[in-house]
């Protein structure tokens, strides 16, 4: 497997907080909707549980919940629908961590 170098501009904080570089790292919250949740796993196994037991926030949807929109009425969510809630400092840190846990990624400053 070849090594991959990632150059970052920015300081690398040691635990979850706002950096320049990241785009909109301010904002409140993020979310992943399950389509997404399911995706980034495949990307990188077990960052789901990462982020939950960082702080982040498990909300399933409701299968009730009934919402209308121009285009007419959305259809109802599967009981297996979710979100996942959390700052963009957390998953920026949480993927960061589990992408340098990898032994062909190293970090370097541009």
């Amino acid at each position: 497997m070849s090594d991959v170098i990632v150059l970052e501009r920015d300081y690398l904080p040691e635990r979850p907080e706002p950096r320049k570089g990241l785009p909109q790292a301010r904002h409140g919250h993020h979310c992943f909707y399950s389509g997404g949740v399911n995706a980034m796993e495949i990307i990188l196994d077990k960052v789901t549980d990462r982020l939950l037991d960082a702080g982040a926030h498990r909300i399933p949807l409701p299968t009730g919940m009934l919402a209308y929109f121009p285009q007419g009425w959305y259809r109802r969510w599967p009981a297996t629908h979710f979100l996942i809630a959390c700052s963009r400092d957390l998953v920026d840190f949480t993927v960061r961590e589990l992408v340098a846990a990898e032994t062909n990624i190293h970090f370097s400053k541009a």
